[in-house]
C-alpha cells in the first residue's frame, strides 16, 4: 500500500475517528511486513486509521482496476465522472469540515497519461492523486 494514502488518513484521522469509533481493530489483524513499513513511519497511528487506508487504497484500486482491465468503459461513458463522484464520497468519510477542503491544485497529468484505452482513466487518476494530496497538504498542516 502506498505511504500517501496512509498519511492521508493519519492526517484525516483527528477528524474522522469519531466515525470510526465502534472499530474493533488490532495490530494482530494486519500483516507483519505491512506494519514494518507502517508503525515506524507513522507511529501514532491507531489500527482503525490502518484499516481506513487500506480501504482508501482498495476503493481507488478497484475503480483504476476495472478501467484497465476494460470492465468499466462499457458500463460508462464518462469514467472520469465515476472516479470525480467516488472521491468525493471517499473524502466525505473523512469528516474533514467544509472550511480545510480547497479545489484541487492545476495539474498537468495528461502528459504523464498512457495512449490507448487508459488514457482518459489515467489522467482522472493522476488528476485524483494531485486531489488527495491537495487534500492531505490542508489537513496535515
Amino acid at each position: 500500500m502506498c505511504t500517501s494514502i496512509t498519511a492521508l488518513a493519519d492526517a484525516a484521522w483527528p477528524h474522522a475517528a469519531q466515525r470510526y469509533a465502534a472499530s474493533d481493530f488490532t495490530w494482530s489483524d494486519f500483516d507483519a511486513g505491512l506494519l514494518d513499513k507502517v508503525r515506524p513511519a507513522f507511529p501514532d497511528l491507531l489500527p482503525a486509521a490502518l484499516a481506513l487506508a487500506l480501504r482508501i487504497w482498495s476503493h481507488l484500486h478497484g475503480l483504476v482496476s476495472l478501467e484497465i482491465c476494460g470492465r468499466l468503459r462499457p458500463q460508462t461513458l464518462a469514467p472520469d465522472k465515476l472516479l470525480a463522484e467516488g472521491l468525493a464520497q471517499l473524502i466525505q468519510t473523512l469528516d474533514i469540515p467544509p472550511q480545510q477542503q480547497k479545489a484541487p491544485r492545476k495539474a498537468s497529468c495528461a502528459d504523464l497519461a498512457p495512449t490507448g484505452l487508459a488514457s482518459a482513466w489515467a489522467t482522472s487518476a493522476c488528476a485524483a492523486g494531485t486531489h488527495i494530496t491537495t487534500l492531505y497538504d490542508e489537513i496535515s498542516r
